[in-house]
């Protein structure tokens, strides 16, 4: 994935990225993660450890930063965890 400003048209590194992951019950989106910022080195990336997520479907919303612009990823991404192992 990767997330662009509406005014450069190539693939930047951006200040801050954040990322939430949550669950869904009925209509209501419940917070696994809320907003917390990536740790950045030289890319924008993480590792998410889910050894401790209980079988079910998550979901993770993506935002970045620039200047004053927050950029919002359009769709959810959603996995599944199915077993502990």
């Amino acid at each position: 994935m990767s997330i662009r400003s509406l005014d450069f048209p190539k693939t930047i590194l951006f200040d801050e990225v954040y990322y939430r992951v949550y669950i869904k019950e009925g209509r209501t989106s419940v917070n696994i993660f809320d907003w917390t910022q990536l740790d950045k080195t030289n890319e924008n990336s993480f590792i998410l450890d889910t050894s401790y997520f209980i079988p079910r479907q998550y979901y993770m919303e993506i935002k970045a930063k620039t200047h004053s612009e927050e950029i919002f990823y359009k769709e959810s991404i959603s996995f599944e965890i199915v077993s502990e192992k």
